[in-house]
């Protein structure tokens, strides 16, 4: 998915997964180095709403992070329900 109209930032790429008819998952990823902070969960979020207008059958959504994870962040995503793993 092409987030280049939504955001300039390079750090993030999308994609997403059907499971069941009506039901949809956004799959993002984020390829920083740097701490993945509160700015970031919160700008997250905000992309996730963006997406959700465009694509209405989004239920879930789930972030890969490459970067240490700020426990603030994590809490921001946790209330958010923004599933998120690490990956190296």
């Amino acid at each position: 998915m092409d987030l280049s109209q939504l955001s300039k930032k390079r750090v993030y790429r999308c994609a997403l997964a059907s499971e069941f008819k009506d039901e949809d998952t956004l799959v993002f990823s984020n390829s920083a180095q740097a701490r993945f902070v509160c700015k970031d969960a919160l700008f997250l979020f905000e992309l996730k709403l963006k997406l959700i207008q465009h694509y209405q059958h989004i239920q879930n959504c789930i972030i890969f992070i490459k970067a240490p994870l700020c426990s603030k962040a994590k809490k921001l995503l946790d209330e958010r329900q923004i599933k998120h793993y690490a990956f190296v």
